[in-house]
This record gives structure tokens, sequence and C-alpha cells, in this order.
């Protein structure tokens, strides 16, 4: 997924980062200038350039103590370089030799010269101190760090491998899902051919009879173990804390959700390949899921109803009633194959909340003494939720320090017509602060913003983050229903509304606020709201255009959600699905669970490890191939 000359300075990267003697260190000639030098050690994260002639003769070198008072960086580098009394060592000066030359000059960079006094190399004190804290890392001849790269079965191929091969590559890995086909056993042989000491590994087989292709093409070593279906990044899956988390991200001992609304652990986390992809939509994601096409749902299979038997008795009636020839109509399939279903969701989540939670807001204070006015702890009451809920939504938390002092406050932004709500947040501030401390100031008529000039507060509330980024933090997230209401309650009046037949709607350019309301709909309601993102509009506000807006998401929970909702399973409606045509990274999970289930974008997933042997074939098949 890089250019060619990306992944090429990737490894170049790795081959400079340690050596015993660098071979092709970064130089400048005498007519640079100290910017061109800064420029090249600040490129290249180096602490030193040596100087030379057009034919690489050394004549003084350069480093970051030379630049550090340097202020006009036009000077030409000869006026500041050391070349007079230069250290250096002749080529093929033994390692043990060079270091004890460091230490008696007391120098970091050691030129290595020919008898003509060309550069040959450079020899660094911080090499020579990598060599001894990892004795043991793998090494090539001239003690840089081996690395390999992975290539694809592509038209570039062999360009790929010149210029990774240019640049120091160890080894290189044909890495494709399905290493025993034509275009992959091609591939090495040409490899081989055209760079014969080049080693290659190759794969993925899950036989012996691909094991042993892969080796007569030349093949120096075999990649085994072929897996099933897998996310692309990005993917949101449900956390046992009841916060979302990209699917790279996760890692082993992190809890999840699975299909019964249970916390359990994961046990591996980890990135199965490049894949090819295809993007599936659905009522209860707000953006496409990435997907490889064999990945398994938990789905209601209604490839048996008629669509006029769903319109008029409801998806969950349908799929409750047995299938025609007996058993349930809820299965695993391929994503691929789902066409006529739906996906799933639990009916109940167990989030890993404590009962009640108690912060004390001491801890965001400056001075103790500027308490006593305050309500010292906070707890998870109906008012509570509905202070952070607002703030959520339509709030901010301004911090400002002189050098001497801090001062802060809070503020909500609504719109004029709103003095219910404003009201309403009023009483609660003053229950949760404990003092009628907020003011209400009108500006520019259209807009009523309500202060509360606290610094205490503003600092706890300037934790939930800004603009996209808002958030609620975990340790505010408790079982306590009344709590929970004023959280959801709190962000419908902010950013969200009731709509006149009923539909509770939301919609804010924060992800996680659109992720935390779907939740608290969906624990007080019995449903996850519909989700989706759009873009941005100004909506006629001049001097900007739409596409400088953020992407915004909305949630609206339908009049009729109930009719979704089965005895175990809520309902899923698939919206769409469409071909990639693209091969992206995938990530997959193990979990502690007999289920091998996790949820993923609002979506009933099963993890692959398990499924490997049925959907892949590869139980006893891939111990021959080992």
């Amino acid at each position: 997924n890089m250019s060619i000359r990306a992944q090429a300075e990737q490894v170049r990267r790795v081959k400079r980062s340690e050596s015993g003697m660098i071979l092709d260190p970064f130089t400048l000639e005498e007519h640079a200038t100290l910017g061109d030098a800064k420029q090249l050690m600040r490129d290249n994260k180096i602490g030193g350039i040596p100087i030379v002639d057009t034919e690489r003769r050394l004549k003084g070198i350069l480093t970051n103590r030379d630049l550090r008072f340097e202020k006009d960086m036009t000077r030409p580098v000869t006026e500041v370089m050391t070349k007079d009394k230069l250290v250096t060592a002749e080529a093929g000066t033994e390692l043990s030799v060079a270091e004890e030359i460091l230490q008696d000059t007391k120098v970091e960079k050691l030129p290595v010269v020919d008898k003509e006094g060309r550069l040959v190399g450079l020899i660094t004190y911080r090499d020579i101190r990598k060599r001894r804290r990892s004795p043991n890392a793998c090494k090539d001849q001239y003690g840089r760090l081996r690395v390999g790269a992975a290539v694809g079965v592509t038209a570039d191929l062999l360009d790929r491998i010149g210029a990774l091969v240019e640049a120091g590559v160890d080894v290189v890995s044909v890495d494709t899902a399905h290493g025993h086909s034509k275009g992959v056993l091609d591939a090495v042989r040409n490899i081989k051919k055209t760079f014969p000491k080049l080693e290659v590994i190759a794969g993925n087989v899950a036989t012996a009879e691909g094991a042993r292709a892969l080796a007569d093409a030349g093949a120096d070593a075999v990649k085994v173990g072929v897996g099933p279906g897998c996310f692309a990044a990005g993917t949101r899956v449900l956390m046992a804390n009841g916060t979302y988390q990209n699917i790279e991200l996760i890692r082993a001992g992190d809890r999840v959700i699975n299909m019964h609304g249970q916390p359990v652990t994961v046990l591996k986390a980890w990135c199965t390949g490049v894949r090819e992809v295809m993007a599936v939509r659905h009522a209860h994601s707000l953006e496409e899921t990435i997907v490889t096409p064999d990945h398994r749902f938990w789905v209601g299979d209604l490839s048996s109803v008629a669509a006029e038997t769903v319109a008029s008795k409801g998806y969950a009636a349908v799929l409750e009633k047995p299938a025609r020839l007996g058993g349930s109509k809820l299965r695993w399939k391929e994503v691929a194959e789902a066409g006529n279903a739906t996906f799933l969701l639990p009916r109940q989540l167990a989030f890993e909340w404590p009962e009640h939670f108690t912060a004390e807001l001491g801890c965001y204070a400056v001075r103790a003494a500027k308490l006593a006015r305050y309500e010292s702890r906070i707890t998870d009451t109906y008012d509570t939720g509905y202070v952070f809920g607002t703030f959520l939504g339509d709030g901010h938390a301004f911090l400002n320090t002189n050098g001497k002092t801090e001062i802060g406050r809070v503020t909500w932004y609504f719109a004029a017509h709103e003095t219910a709500i404003i009201e309403k947040l009023q009483r609660c501030l003053t229950q949760v602060v404990g003092f009628a401390g907020s003011e209400v100031l009108s500006t520019k008529g259209n807009m009523i913003s309500v202060h509360l000039y606290s610094l205490p507060w503003a600092r706890l509330l300037a934790c939930f983050g800004k603009r996209e980024h808002k958030h609620l933090p975990s340790e505010y997230l408790c079982a306590n229903p009344e709590y929970l209401r004023g959280l959801r309650d709190g962000l419908l009046d902010s950013d969200g509304y009731t709509a006149t037949d009923g539909r509770l709607c939301f919609h804010n350019t924060a992800k996680p606020l659109v992720e935390l309301f779907a939740l608290l709909t969906f624990l007080l309601e019995g449903s996850f709201p519909n989700l989706h993102s759009e873009a941005g509009s100004m909506g006629g506000l001049q001097g900007t255009r739409d596409e400088n807006c953020r992407l915004s998401y909305r949630a609206r929970l339908n009049v009729t959600h109930a009719k979704r909702q089965m005895e175990q399973y809520n309902v899923v409606k698939i919206l769409g699905k469409r071909p990639l045509a693209a091969a992206l990274p995938v990530y997959d999970l193990e979990v502690d669970c007999p289920t091998h289930s996790f949820i993923a974008d609002n979506a009933i997933v099963h993890n692959s490890i398990c499924t490997t042997r049925i959907i892949a074939g590869i139980g006893v098949p891939q111990l021959s191939a080992v």
C-alpha cells in the first residue's frame, strides 16, 4: 500500500538506524549552507554531516552542536564546521578499535577514510552503544539491522523489488491471501531469476501441495496459514465499558461485548494481512463497514419469506416464527451471501459499569479554600446527567492563564427561543454545582449564552474534549437509569430534538457523542436509533464553503422501532452492499467465549479464529503443509 519510493525509503530508514559502520552516510559538499545542513539533519533525524569535496575527500564535519547558536542559515558550512585536527579512522578499522578512538577523543562521530582521504563510511558512538545494549539483534554482515518488505503480485513487482534491493532489503515476502496460485508461483520464479541472491518468502498456503509448489518455484521460506474474514481499520467495536474502539487499536486483554450482550476478554488482536474487501451499509452504523466478503455475521435469514409478509407483519414477528422445514431462521452467514437477510444485535447489554459513581470537585480546584461555596461531591443524579449532556452537545470549557493565575468558565449556547431548556439547565446547575452561579447573556439577539464562572468546573469539563473530539470519559458512566436518562435528555435538548411524530433525533460532528446517544437510547427505549453520516453544510452562512465543513453524524429513533425487537435480538436492517475492488490491511479479534462473537459497527459478527478449518479447510492439511 505504499509507493515504490516510499517503501524503499522505509527500508533505508531501518538500514540507517543502526550500523557497525554507515557505508553511505549523508554528506554535503563545501558550497552548501547551514540551512541545507539543518534541513538534511531534520529530514533524516541525524546529528552530524561529513563535508566533502567533489571527489568525496573529507574536508570537515558539521554537528548539531555547531548549529546550536547559529542564526544566519545562509552562511557556508565551511565557516562553521570542524576542519582542523579531524579525528578519523582508516578503512578496515575494527569496531573495538573505533570505540577506543571515540572514547579517547571524546567525539561522537568517527569518519572512516581511505588512503587518499576519501570518505568511505561513518562510525557513531550511538551505534556502538546500541550494539552493547542489544548484542543479539539480527544484523547483516555490515552490522546493520535486517529488514524485510512485503510485495504483491503487481505489474510493477520487479521495479519495486529493484528499488528495495538498492535500498538494502534483506528479504521480500510475496504476501497474498491465496499463495497456491499461478500468479504467485510465476512471481516467485521471476524474482529468483532476476535477483538470485535475494531471499524470498511466499504465501499464504494451507496444504502440502501448496507448500511444495512454492518451494519448487524457488521460495526460500513458505508462509503457512489461511484465515477467513476480517475488518478494515476504523471498524467500531463495542467495548465492555460502554464505549467504542477502532478494531486496529484493540489489544489482547481488552474486554468487548459478545452476541448475548455479555463482556468477554480479547485473547488476540492482530492484522491478518492485506485482502480484498467490500462495503456494507446498515441502519445502525454511522458509516459503511469495510469487510472481507467471507466474514460471518449473525443474521436473520429471510430468503424463504415474501417481502409482502415482512412488510405486513414486521421483521421481528417473521424471524421469531420457525422456518418452513423447522428450525430457527437465525444463523451465521458470510456477509457476501447474506442477500435477503438482516443483521442482529443483542436485546440486553451488560456493560461493566458500577451502579453509581462519585467524583470529587476538589481534584480540579487550584485552592481548597475556594471550594467552600461548591457542592464538592458530584454524584450520578438526573441533574448531573443533564448538565453533562447539554455540555457535550452545546457547551464549551474556557481556560486561560497569564502565567501567574488561571481563570476558567463554562459556557452553553442556545437559540433564543430555547428559554425552557435554559431554565431547566439553570435549575440543574444549581443542584449540581451547589449555588445559583450561572448567568444568562444574550448575544446578537438570536443566541443566548449561559455562563458558569468556575475554574474547577471548567477544568473538569475540559476533560470532555472539544468539537469533533467531544466524548464522555468512561469514569462518568454508571448503571443508574435516572442518570442515564439525564444524559440522554441533555444531549437531546442541546444538539437534538423530538420530531412532531415523536421520533428522537440527534445531530453532531463528534462520532463518540452520536454513539453515546445511540447507546443511551437503546438502554432507555429498547432499540438503537437509525444512524448515518452526511457531508457538512454551511446552511447559507457567508464566507466559507460546504467542503470546509466536517462530516456530521445523525441518529433518529423510528416511531415503529418496537417492531424490530425480538425476544433475544434487535433486527438491524441491511441497506446495501457494494464491491470495492480494493485490497486493504484487515484486522480480527479472538475472544475467550464459546460463541466466538463480538459486535462490530453495531452488528453481531464471528471472530475468525475458530472457523478457519470450516471455511478454508486447513485443519490437518495445514499440518502437512508445515
